[in-house]
């Protein structure tokens, strides 16, 4: 499990970058774990995004864990739930 430790906005997502191109590779398993992150942009979950889809590319995934309520709620807005969907099927 990886973690992120600050908010994932416009001006933290360049860093979340550079760290997931060093953790996620094409075919990659990595659980995000996401507990004390409290805020999350559009931006931010863009970069997410970007290393779910590296992930994907070797039949990877990538999920994330413990996600606080204002993050979950960029999540649940942009209906991307069912893509970072941990085990249990929730983003939470």
């Amino acid at each position: 499990m990886a973690n992120i430790r600050h908010d994932v906005d416009v001006a933290t997502a360049p860093d979340v970058a550079a760290y997931l191109r060093q953790l996620v590779r094409p075919g990659s398993r990595v659980v995000l774990d996401m507990s004390e992150v409290t805020f999350m942009d559009c931006a931010g979950l863009s970069e997410i995004l970007a290393a779910y889809r590296r992930a994907a590319e070797g039949g990877g995934w990538v999920r994330l864990a413990s996600v606080q309520r204002g993050p979950r709620r960029v999540i649940e807005l942009t209906r991307t739930q069912r893509l970072l969907a941990g085990p249990d099927g929730s983003c939470g």
